[in-house]
């Protein structure tokens, strides 16, 4: 890597740094205190006004103090900000202290019993309390903490207690920080060489945990008292080191800040890894310091901390920390000396460290190979993981041979190569014409030919310009980037409003860092990331391509570019979605008990060709892969790309290996899921990697209420609710409302949804979409409480938010909701083929056509909503259509298909005996009727009674020799449903019995017209007018009335009260041979006419 680019994460300009500070008189403002100044302004935390103010006063010739004492007096920095402002300008983390490589952690071992009994700054002194623990002494103090030797009275048992600074004056990520610190090692578990947290708790308005308290001494301490270790202590310390590092990896925990300050050792000399301060875990994108600075301790810190990059640490960042304190156990100095943070920082990015060997020769040589192998500059060199480190250690103290190789001349030149490419460019032509190492050697001694020399001086001038603009550019890049992470975690605790602007700030930040440096690509690739989270795609793609043009091998930047890409193809080619059924009770009583069950279906998409597109994002995903970099988002691009083309066994496979590769990978976790649930039409399929989700961030409400939405269509109602409104309540984003209110209301609580209904579309950040949600759940909310009259105002009255075609859906379930089924198919025809609402409604549109009579178009939307799967329980309404048309077998086999899959759906089983009784198995078909009462029940005398009471219907059912004396039998089911209904009380009890009625009849009149029965027939057909107006029932009593003979004024008097009822097949009309007498009527005529 360049020099130059090395300094890119740098979190100040290096004059800022290394300029010695010269007084003057009168005084002029040091490059320290520009620095300053100019970090106040980038943050927003003063007006100008107030910083010019301070800088005139650090100016004047009668100024006795810097400008930081001048802003902190004037009130216009706290002393926590200017310590994280100073902590930016030394490349410190803004929680560590100093410019030393002490830590907290380091003041938590215990020394002599003259402790110290000043009151704390946290409050605490000697004897006072915290929780249930009694403080017995301080034991040191870091930027958000003081740490206590602590006794727990009742359990006689000696902790460290470390309780927060801040308090009630701590910020919401302050707080945050401090539990995580706390949380990320307590999620760890037990492990002989680890500090473990035994509590976490809150002491008025204070933080605390507790942590082992090790009777010893730290490493660092070790080594300034006795210097260099022996090779085997070293390699003990440092193996059991690794054993601890390995057991954080693998559960998702990154350290980050390795160092001998921060190993304990206790009387035995057994090691213990404390302060996990700095550590990211891996299940969280969420880091426990802000992004930007380097993060650790320049000595011990691996390159790729060094540039400040955060996304490219790693566990082998940890590796290189270990080897590097290895290094100092072994050598008795850190590997990387300086006079300035920065000048180390430089050292561990450009300069190889010296061979532990040259500083002290009885070093062995396995030793130090293993040393210098850990501390590889390029990751890939290193050992693959802690574990091979601490093997390879083992096998050093068991005398048997490591398996780790001193590096050749080629990698190391190599590796030179790479951080000084643009010097070695014209070193490579002529090593190629030299024929090798003799070549490149002859070529460096002519280089004092004056054309070389020209051209070697006009790159080091190339150099030296491309490192002065990336250093003028780093703090406003730096600053970019802290503002993303922040965004990041806006968004994952649901908080809009800072996400709005911190979005606006990382564009201009990065924009201004572009305008110095045209030519960083880490730049252009941070501002292709904001501007795409600005929903900016066509800008975005841009500044991606820019970021690439630069650096073809930026392999994070292709990805971003392909992601985008992938978005627009979702756009086109359709999106997976989930939602659970809200089919509501008609005055009919129309309860389909066991249907909300949920759906999974791709919703339309723009209907664009996406040829070009999906070349171009497959073409993004190969260079990721070529770039060598981020294995698992280059394997869930391929898996996205195999799911756009329909190759769901290779998008799961290719899932699979991005998690593999990266465990903690949500993005990955919940494209899986939807696959899963896609391919195989169940909701249950992507349940595991939800729940996985929502385990390992139970905080984050974008992950809650995906889980939550799961439960919910699944029918785990009070679960899914109780996640629903936790979620709502912590934040104000408009998605998390509108999931909120969908849980809520598929739970039944109206209330509820109604609520964060009206939030959603109050909301300032709420979308046109947002809104046109809310008040569709308005009209939902009072579907569902009956108030029909009041859901028609609420539509009429939002007609501003909701679009056309939502419009047209909800007035046609309003319709079917208070029985007009011939209204709702009215309304279902306007909705637009093809559509979202048309794809969704395609089942409710079917079951209208059916009632209404309309077979054609009820079989052809039936077939749509088993192909879209708009429920599990589709087949069902398919099937009540094949047996109007006559198919009773495919009937039969929609019905036991939907029985098997849902045993206790019990609408299903009332359709299965209707297609047995017509086919003529009268018992099968009792049977089923049996079956479909006894899936309502749970009591099992309630059983017991129902069996009782169909074991002689059952048995008649047998006997029956005719078809009237059959039909006998289901008359009596019929007769005693009109008694029941008559001892009802309730509204919705007396509803569902007379749907119980209808149905009774409507399968006695299909019985009576095929057993040619005209006078039962008719009498069936009479009886259901009496219940409801049904134009499907109204034409078959017509039919009836025409072939039984019957007076045309009747027959036409049912026809035409089907068509009023909703009924207009034309064809079936002409079909109708029974007709064929009235053709010529006027009368009929016109009827017809009214028909399709």
């Amino acid at each position: 890597m360049h020099p130059a680019r090395a300094l890119l994460g740098l979190h100040v300009f290096a004059t800022a740094i290394l300029a010695p500070r010269m007084p003057d008189a009168p005084r002029s403002l040091t490059t320290r205190d520009r620095a300053l100044a100019e970090l106040v302004r980038l943050r927003g935390w003063a007006d100008e006004r107030a910083i010019e103010s301070a800088i005139q006063e650090a100016s004047s010739a009668a100024g006795a103090r810097d400008l930081a004492s001048i802003l902190v007096a004037s009130g216009v920095l706290s002393a926590a900000q200017l310590r994280e402002l100073e902590a930016a300008m030394d490349g410190r983390p803004s929680g560590a202290q100093g410019s030393g490589s002490s830590s907290a952690l380091d003041r938590t071992v215990a020394k002599s019993d003259a402790g110290v009994t000043m009151a704390a700054a946290s409050g605490r002194k000697v004897g006072d309390t915290v929780g249930p623990y009694r403080i017995l002494r301080e034991l040191g103090r870091g930027g958000m903490g003081v740490v206590y030797r602590a006794l727990h009275p009742e359990l006689r048992r000696e902790v460290a207690l470390k309780v927060m600074l801040a308090g009630g004056d701590a910020s919401s990520d302050e707080v945050e920080r401090f539990r995580r610190e706390a949380a990320v090692v307590a999620k760890m578990g037990r492990h002989p060489s680890l500090v473990q947290i035994h509590d976490i708790g809150r002491d008025g308005d204070r933080l605390y945990f507790t942590m082992d308290f090790i009777e010893g001494r730290s490493l660092r301490q070790k080594l300034a008292d006795e210097g260099p270790l022996s090779g085997r202590e070293a390699a003990r310390i440092a193996a059991d080191l690794g054993s601890a590092l390995a057991f954080s990896h693998a559960a998702g925990v990154v350290h980050r800040d390795v160092k001998p300050a921060n190993v304990l050792l206790d009387r035995e000399g057994h090691p213990f890894l404390g302060d996990f301060g700095l550590a990211r875990d891996l299940s969280s994108s969420v880091a426990l310091t802000q992004s930007g600075a380097p993060i650790g301790t320049p000595a011990y810190m691996s390159p790729e901390q060094a540039e400040g990059r955060t996304s490219r640490i790693t566990p082998l960042s940890d590796v290189y920390s270990l080897g590097a304190t290895l290094y100092e156990m072994l050598a008795g100095r850190p590997p990387f000396e300086g006079d300035s943070q920065m000048e180390i920082i430089r050292h561990v990015l450009e300069v190889d460290p010296v061979p532990p060997r040259a500083l002290r020769p009885d070093v062995h040589r396995d030793l130090e190979i293993i040393c210098l192998k850990a501390m590889h500059k390029v990751p890939a060199r290193r050992y693959e993981s802690a574990a091979s480190l601490e093997a390879d250690l083992r096998r050093f103290l068991n005398n048997d041979p490591i398996l780790a190789r001193p590096a050749g001349l080629g990698e190391k030149l190599a590796t030179r190569a790479r951080r000084h490419r643009v010097v070695l460019a014209a070193a490579a032509c002529v090593l190629l014409a030299g024929g090798g190492f003799g070549g490149w050697a002859i070529w460096r001694v002519r280089t004092r030919d004056e054309d070389e020399r020209r051209r070697t001086e006009a790159d080091r001038a190339a150099i030296d310009e491309r490192a002065r603009l990336k250093t003028a550019a780093s703090p406003l890049l730096i600053e970019g980037i802290e503002r993303l992470d922040r965004w990041d975690e806006a968004r994952k605790l649901g908080n809009w409003r800072d996400r709005n602007r911190l979005g606006q700030e990382a564009i201009d930040l990065l924009s201004r860092a572009i305008a110095i440096d045209p030519e960083n690509d880490e730049a252009h690739f941070q501002l292709g990331r904001a501007l795409h989270r600005d929903a900016r795609k066509q800008d975005a793609l841009a500044a991606l391509e820019r970021a690439v043009a630069i650096n073809p091998r930026h392999g994070l930047a292709w990805f971003e570019h392909g992601a985008i890409l992938q978005a627009e193809l979702q756009e086109i080619r359709g999106r997976v979605s989930r939602s659970a059924n809200m089919l509501l009770r008609s005055e009919q009583g129309f309860t389909p008990t066991g249907l909300n069950r949920g759906m999974v279906f791709r919703h339309s998409g723009t209907g664009q060709d996406a040829g070009e597109l999906l070349k171009r994002a497959t073409a993004d995903f190969r260079r990721v892969i070529e770039s060598g970099v981020a294995a698992d988002r280059a394997a869930f691009g391929r898996a996205m790309l195999a799911f756009y083309e329909d190759r769901l066994e290779d998008a799961r496979r290719e899932f699979d290996l991005s998690i593999e590769a990266n465990p903690y990978f949500w993005e990955a976790l919940l494209a899986r899921a939807d696959v899963l649930e896609y391919a195989s039409r169940n909701v249950e399929a992507g349940l595991p990697d939800r729940e996985r989700l929502h385990r390992l961030e139970p905080h984050n409400p974008w992950l809650a209420l995906d889980y939550a939405v799961s439960l919910s269509v699944l029918g785990r109602h009070p679960e899914a609710k109780e996640l629903a409104l936790r979620s709502a309540k912590t934040c104000d984003d408009p998605e998390v409302l509108r999931d909120a209110m969908t849980v809520c209301f598929g739970a039944g609580d109206l209330d509820a949804s109604t609520e964060l209904g009206a939030l959603l579309a109050a909301s300032g950040f709420a979308t046109k979409q947002d809104r046109l949600i809310a008040a569709a759940f308005g009209a939902y909310v009072r579907l569902a409480q009956r108030d029909y009259d009041g859901a028609a105002a609420w539509i009429t009255a939002n007609e501003s938010f909701l679009d056309a075609q939502t419009c047209v859906g909800l007035r046609a379930e309003l319709a079917m909701a208070r029985g007009d089924m011939a209204a709702g198919a009215r309304e279902y025809r306007k909705l637009t083929p093809g559509s979202d609402y048309a794809r969704v409604g395609a089942l409710g549109a079917a079951y209208a056509e059916w009632w209404c009579g309309n077979l054609d178009l009820a079989r052809v939307l039936s077939e749509q909503a088993v192909v879209e799967r708009v429920l599990p329980a589709s087949p069902v309404v398919r099937g009540i259509v094949l047996m109007d048309l006559g198919d009773l077998a495919g009937a039969l086999s929609d019905f036991e298909a939907v029985r098997r899959d849902q045993p206790t759906l019990n609408l299903t089983y009332s359709n299965l005996a209707g297609a047995r009784f017509l086919m003529g198995d009268y018992t099968g078909a009792i049977e089923a009727l049996e079956e479909a009462v006894s899936t309502t029940l749970t009591a099992p005398e309630q059983k017991d009674a129902v069996k009782k009471f169909f074991a002689p219907l059952a048995k008649r059912a047998g006997e029956a020799k005719t078809p009237a004396e059959a039909a006998k039998v289901v008359e009596g089911i019929a007769g005693l449903l009109v008694f029941a209904g008559s001892q009802a009380t309730d509204d919705l009890q007396r509803a569902g019995i007379r749907e119980g009625q209808r149905g009774v009849l409507y399968i006695l009149q299909e019985f009576y017209i095929r057993h040619e029965m005209w006078k039962e027939a008719i009498g069936a057909g009479e009886r259901i007018g009496k219940i409801t107006k049904s134009g499907s029932a109204l034409y078959k009593d017509a039919v009836a009335r025409a072939r039984g003979g019957r007076k045309s004024e009747t027959v036409l008097k049912s026809l035409e009260a089907a068509i009023e009822a909703g009924f207009d097949d034309g064809k079936r009309v002409d079909a109708e041979k029974a007709f064929d007498g009235l053709r010529n009527d006027d009368a009929f005529k016109t009827l017809r006419s009214r028909c399709r």
